[in-house]
C-alpha cells in the first residue's frame, strides 16, 4: 500500500524504499461467513482448536487502532521482510494452533454443526 507523497504508514519498508502497513486481520463473523453454512460450521467450531473468530464490531475497532499506530509510530527496521505480515498479526490463535488450518477446517465444520447455536 503506497501512502499519498510517500509518507510513512511505520510497519516497514518495502524494496523501493516506500514505508507500507500491512496488518492481518483476524477472522470474523462477517455477513460474507454467516451467509455460507460450511464456514459458518467451521469458525462455530474453532474454539475447540483454540482459535478465537471476532466479532466484526471488535476486528474493525483493533485494525483501526493498529493503523493508527502505524501512521504515529517511528518506522522500524524488520529482520526479514516476511517480518511485516507477523508483526501485530491479529491472528486469534490460528498461527499458534498446533494443527495446520486446512486440516483441522473438516474438523471445526463437523464440531460446530454437531453443536446448536455454534454459529455464533
Amino acid at each position: 500500500m503506497r501512502w499519498p507523497n510517500g509518507s510513512s504508514a511505520g510497519a516497514g519498508s518495502s524494496r523501493d524504499g516506500q514505508l507500507v502497513s500491512f496488518n492481518v486481520a483476524p477472522a470474523s463473523w462477517t455477513r460474507s461467513v454467516t451467509k455460507n453454512r460450511a464456514l459458518a460450521a467451521a469458525y462455530g467450531g474453532a474454539h475447540h482448536f483454540r482459535v478465537e473468530v471476532f466479532e466484526p464490531d471488535t476486528c474493525r475497532v483493533l485494525m483501526a487502532a493498529l493503523l493508527i499506530h502505524d501512521l504515529h509510530r517511528p518506522p522500524t527496521p524488520r529482520p526479514h521482510p516476511e517480518a511485516l505480515f507477523s508483526d501485530q498479526a491479529l491472528h486469534g490463535g490460528l498461527w499458534r494452533a498446533a494443527y495446520e488450518p486446512r486440516s483441522a477446517l473438516g474438523f471445526a465444520a463437523l464440531l460446530g454443526m454437531l453443536r446448536p447455536g455454534a454459529t455464533r
